[in-house]
């Protein structure tokens, strides 16, 4: 006859063996975001309830969401780090940085918001980079060059980022997030006009029309797409600049593989 101690004991080791998946998941996600269009996404997930829909369809009913506005990448990177957030929407620079200091154990989920970044100057002499001298001070009149031109075409500005302990032990409430990102963007995609609306709404501005973020949202440079888009090359350049110590060879260096049927470069 098997003592009661040993059974608890036998019952705590077989609880120790069994993988991630058969645990018992997160009772909280976190989500991590700063200010602006750029992360409409997220605010159509919220205002929504889509995290929810889709853990409750993986058998995760009682999840809570929360969600966290942050002025800049420092606390979502310790966040991160810390397991005290679970998701974060960060641009490439930041998430490859953190990338290389945790030795590949943060990496991005997906891409999310692909826009342009501009070089402008008020010195009508500088009409490239090189033309730059210690004098020249950014702001000013005119385009000098963007982001999309130097990498060479349109580049992911926001991306979505986790670590890979939580994914490990989280499938179903990691999937329900990417899925629930995945219905935001195409809704948005879908009529980007109500979306205006949405943003207004979540962000509480009254600066801005529907016209307005329309406008800005339905432009050719301006995309809400899952596929990375020129992160591998940004991280690349990085490393031969030695903001980052190790360089990526590939893209999925950077990003998990829950996005097989996504070319991303």
């Amino acid at each position: 006859m098997t003592s009661a101690p040993r059974v608890f004991a036998l019952s705590f080791a077989l609880l120790g063996a069994l993988p991630p998946a058969a645990r018992a998941e997160v009772g909280e996600i976190t989500v991590a975001q700063q200010y602006g269009v750029s992360f409409l996404p997220l605010m159509v997930i919220e205002k929504n309830a889509l995290i929810q829909k889709h853990t409750a369809q993986a058998g995760l009913p009682d999840i809570k969401v929360s969600w966290v506005k942050v002025a800049g990448p420092s606390a979502m990177n310790d966040g991160l780090i810390a397991n005290s957030l679970h998701f974060a929407a960060q641009g490439a620079p930041s998430m490859i940085t953190l990338w290389d200091k945790t030795r590949g154990q943060i990496k991005g989920v997906s891409a999310m918001t692909t826009y342009p970044l501009y070089l402008i100057t008020r010195n009508p002499a500088v009409t490239s980079i090189k033309d730059f001298a210690a004098k020249d001070k950014v702001p000013g009149a005119h385009l000098v060059t963007t982001n999309y031109e130097i990498l060479g075409g349109p580049a992911t500005a926001v991306l979505i980022t986790a670590s890979s302990k939580f994914r490990d032990a989280n499938p179903k409430a990691y999937n329900a997030f990417l899925e629930a990102l995945t219905e935001a963007i195409d809704t948005i995609n879908k009529d980007k006009r109500a979306a205006s609306q949405v943003y207004l709404q979540a962000a509480n501005d009254t600066k801005n029309s529907v016209d307005d973020i329309n406008t800005m949202i339905s432009d050719k440079d301006y995309a809400f797409t899952l596929q990375p888009q020129k992160v591998l090359k940004t991280a690349q350049f990085m490393a031969t600049t030695g903001s980052i110590k190790r360089s990526p060879t590939a893209i999925s260096d950077l990003f998990f593989d829950d996005l097989r049927g996504l070319k991303g470069d």
